[in-house]
């Protein structure tokens, strides 16, 4: 992470979705959000996270992002794409909930109640059953 920082990371906006476009998304700032606080860089999480507040619209949901042209990140830029999808807006309260929820899902992404010690076999093993059962519902 420390090597792509600045290549990707717009300090006070975010994060670039594309490392050579200055374009600022609000998934992909989040996303990091997560990955941050999950190795523990809370501080540093939580400051991406107040930068990308400026993708909020009036309505609650989040831009998809902002293309800043000429890479002048210090002005306004132009919504890009101008719109607030739903799958935007779920990283956004992924993030928000990693940051500073409670409930189970809150330490999901630092691997919090997760089951510990199961091998890789096990988990394959688990996995067939699941599909198993699902296949078997899906014939009924």
């Amino acid at each position: 992470m420390a090597s792509k920082w600045d290549a990707f990371v717009v300090a006070g906006r975010g994060v670039r979705c594309v490392s050579d476009q200055p374009w600022i998304t609000a998934a992909e700032t989040c996303e990091l959000v997560i990955a941050l606080d999950a190795i523990g860089l809370h501080d540093r999480a939580r400051d991406l996270f107040a930068w990308v507040q400026f993708l909020r619209h009036d309505d609650g949901s989040y831009w998809t992002g902002m293309n800043f042209a000429d890479d002048r990140f210090d002005t306004w830029g132009d919504y890009f794409t101008a719109e607030q999808p739903t799958w935007n807006s779920a990283a956004v309260v992924l993030a928000a909930n990693a940051l500073g929820g409670s409930g189970p899902t809150a330490g999901l992404f630092r691997g919090e109640g997760l089951p510990a010690g199961l091998t890789a076999q096990e988990l394959i093993e688990a996995g067939a059953e699941i599909e198993a059962g699902r296949s078997a519902r899906e014939q009924r």
